[in-house]
């Protein structure tokens, strides 16, 4: 007959206690609820808490910090621009791959904070002529008349929409205007026939008429 031995059953009593305690420290520990959590700020880690994608709501992505800008006229690469809300002009400009040699900064203010829909036009400068760049009314390098030379005149069968809003009284959409009527009508056989122009009067006409041409 064999005996038993108390010193071995008391350490298996210890090592099967151990391992139960184990197992329930595991199951605390590591439950799924606790590594769903654990995965998840895993995620918020490596992607960042403020990581939005953009919305169908132009209003959500505004709110997200991003704005959508449509710049054109004399830049690089004229289109729709992504800038953070509170941008200013001139991030605009450098976001459409900078300023031509043609653009007149001057003209525009570039520390304007643009605006979520908003479509600019960047300025190019007036026509070059003999004596330089084409002068505004007022400049030594006029005729006697007081007005530009008739080479210095914008051409209005011609010009572009930048080109256009040169001209006093005419902004983005009377330019628009201006191009969609000369389309339409084979070209202006007069200056006075810009009068026909939406939103150009005599006022506006009057303004302008030593500063256009139509050849």
């Amino acid at each position: 007959m064999t005996l038993q031995n108390p010193g071995k059953e008391k350490l298996l009593i210890i090592f099967l206690s151990v391992i139960i305690i184990s197992i329930i420290c595991f199951y605390y520990f590591y439950s799924p609820d606790d590594r769903i959590d654990l995965a998840e700020s895993s995620a918020a880690e490596e992607y960042g808490e403020d990581k939005t994608e953009l919305s169908d709501d132009p209003e959500a992505d505004t709110e997200a910090g991003k704005i959508f800008v449509h710049i054109g006229g004399e830049v690089k690469h004229p289109g729709v621009v992504e800038l953070e809300t509170g941008a200013r002009l001139f991030e605009a400009i450098q976001a459409a791959g900078g300023a031509t040699e043609k653009a007149d900064l001057n003209q525009i203010n570039l520390a304007a904070v643009v605006s979520d829909q908003q479509k600019i036009l960047v300025p190019g400068q007036r026509e070059v002529t003999e004596a330089g760049i084409n002068p505004s009314p007022g400049s030594n390098n006029e005729n006697t008349a007081g007005y530009p030379s008739e080479e210095g005149k914008i051409n209005i069968n011609t010009a572009s929409a930048t080109e256009l809003m040169n001209l006093p009284g005419v902004g983005e959409s009377i330019a628009e205007s201006i191009i969609s009527y000369r389309e339409t009508n084979n070209g202006f056989k007069t200056i006075e026939e810009i009068k026909n122009v939406n939103r150009v009067g005599d006022k506006t006409f009057e303004k302008m008429k030593d500063l256009i041409k139509i050849q």
